[in-house]
């Protein structure tokens, strides 16, 4: 579906949140594919479900446990962290983070750094950023080389939808076998 990028296209510049069209590109690539994830997850969960509501059911239980899993909103025991790394939201909201954030961002604050201006702090010293950090997440970070890059997260994310497409063509290629084997033995 193209919404994804159809929205961050007009929203996003019409509300001054980006100045870049990389950075909407990015964002909206992000967007499209946890989408796609998510919609493959619903595919797959309403595939291996015996009937109907019981997929749809599990689709919305599974994809609002991948939400709080993420471990944005929540600080998951360690025991349950390791949830997140199969959540699509995770890697898409990380990615998004990652794309619009840099460690040289600043913004307005009551004591500035000399570096920046008398009212300008780096966004790095933020304590939203500081969150972020403790959920494992380094977004503008001076010095660190994986918080400017969004490879890693791409990556999984398209490894996420290619397994649950694997897992749908799996189910249809059995269910195409064992309709193949009752029409022979017929």
């Amino acid at each position: 579906s193209p919404w994804p990028l159809i929205y961050t296209f007009v929203c996003y510049p019409f509300a001054s949140v980006f100045g870049s069209i990389k950075i909407v590109t990015l964002v909206g690539l992000f967007l499209l594919l946890n989408n796609l994830c998510y919609i493959s997850l619903g595919s797959v969960l309403g595939v291996y479900s015996k009937r109907v509501p019981q997929g749809m059911i599990a689709s919305t239980i599974v994809s609002q446990i991948s939400l709080v899993a993420a471990g944005f909103f929540t600080k998951l025991p360690p025991a349950l962290d390791w949830i997140r790394y199969i959540s699509p939201f995770y890697w898409s909201f990380r990615g998004i983070l990652k794309s619009c954030f840099k460690w040289n961002d600043t913004l307005e604050c009551f004591k500035g750094s000399a570096e920046v201006g008398a009212t300008q702090c780096y966004l790095e010293y933020h304590a939203a950023i500081d969150q972020y950090k403790e959920r494992g997440i380094n977004v503008a970070t001076y010095n660190d080389p994986t918080s400017n890059t969004v490879y890693l997260e791409y990556i999984c994310l398209v490894l996420l939808l290619l397994c649950m497409n694997i897992l749908i063509f799996l189910k249809a290629w059995f269910v195409c076998k064992s309709f193949e084997r009752q029409s022979n033995g017929a």
